[in-house]
């Protein structure tokens, strides 16, 4: 149907006007599938975000060529190394909330000043 078509069959005073109503239930779908898209993405982070926690609130200890690291009193030694792996997961997870929701501003940066040149030790008159 043409936009002609449109605004007679549903009573909308001309064809721009139809128009105009399509654009706006386009939008409508689009920021309904956009809603859908951002709950389905915070919802993946979430779990990432759980998977990552467990890590971090167990004990690890070194492993070395398949075999518990001990110390001199025969006590495992700690892996530091995973929780730390971890918390670095959760917090590229946290960045990523931020950039999902667009909670960080953007960053700016200002120039300002002027750059001066100084020849030191060359006359002038030898640059021409």
């Amino acid at each position: 149907m043409t936009y002609q078509q449109i605004a007679d069959a549903l009573g909308y005073s001309n064809k721009g006007n139809a128009w105009r109503a399509i654009e706006s239930c386009r939008e409508a779908v689009r920021r309904a599938a956009g809603a859908e898209l951002v709950a389905s993405e915070a919802s993946l982070l979430d779990d990432q975000f759980v998977a990552a926690m467990e890590i971090l609130e167990r004990d690890h200890v070194v492993v070395s060529h398949g075999k518990i690291v001990k110390d001199d009193a025969g006590t495992p030694l700690p892996d530091d190394g995973v929780k730390l792996a971890a918390l670095r997961e959760m917090r590229e997870i946290r960045h990523s909330y931020r950039k999902l929701f667009g909670i960080d501003q953007p960053t700016q940066v200002a120039v300002s000043g002027s750059v001066r040149y100084e020849v030191v030790g060359v006359d002038p008159e030898d640059l021409t």
